[in-house]
């Protein structure tokens, strides 16, 4: 993951009423920016223009944020969610993002960004929830005893299902049956673990997200280009 230095561990504050817009091709390549965008972040248009967005990433975000938020735009949604930027002196800046991929005769062409001022409440949250992520330790609010309920049953049912086949393949003593639960059995303990180990990072990214709301209707600021109205929720 880009790491961009040095860091200020100084907040650039900025008016509620800013509106940061953004553009990138497919690849994250910055295509467009608003004024609010240059003079919260402090580039040069030239430092931004064809350069990839990560630009802005700070050090202190965790990189399952952001494969959240690409897998999610690539596979056709949209995502939200609190992000620390840099500033290019080193400062930071919170925001409440909103990412969509936009589509053209039903394929992806760009994607948007519209960024707004977000709750200090949300930015406490998603700063104790990232901080812990970028440690490599997994938020003490979603620790594996609080895995979601659909976890948990394909667990349940892995283990009973594989006591099933070690039992047949016992009884019947036949070499192919061994052989076939030999290759159920690590195929579905893959599975689960697979479950298990990335379940918690994506419900992490998720809690550090805003809580369920709507928003005004973002629209276009006289010095942008032609943007559709884009409405927040979560």
């Amino acid at each position: 993951m880009k790491k961009n230095l040095p860091i200020s561990n100084v907040e650039r504050e900025y008016a509620a009423t800013a509106n940061i817009l953004s553009t990138t091709d497919l690849k994250g390549a910055i295509s467009y920016f608003n004024d609010d965008f240059l003079a919260i972040s402090g580039f040069e248009p030239d430092e931004l223009t064809g350069k990839n967005h990560n630009v802005v990433r700070h050090p202190e975000m965790p990189s399952a944020a952001f494969d959240d938020l690409w897998n999610t735009v690539k596979g056709g949604n949209s995502w939200m969610g609190i992000v620390k930027n840099r500033c290019k002196n080193g400062d930071h800046y919170w925001v409440d993002a909103y990412v969509t991929p936009i589509r053209s005769n039903g394929s992806t062409i760009e994607y948007q960004s519209v960024r707004q001022k977000p709750d200090r409440e949300h930015v406490a949250r998603a700063e104790k929830v990232y901080a812990q992520l970028t440690a490599g330790k997994v938020p003490s609010s979603i620790k594996p005893s609080k895995l979601n309920t659909g976890t948990v049953v394909v667990a349940s049912v892995t283990a009973s299902l594989l006591a099933s086949i070690l039992l047949v393949s016992i009884l019947l003593d036949v070499e192919l049956i061994t052989t076939a639960a030999m290759f159920v059995t690590t195929t579905i303990f893959s599975s689960v673990a697979t479950l298990i180990a990335l379940n918690p990072i994506k419900t992490a990214v998720a809690k550090a997200r805003p809580s369920p709301t709507t928003r005004l209707p973002v629209t276009s600021t006289p010095d942008a280009m032609t943007m559709p109205v884009l409405c927040y929720w979560q």
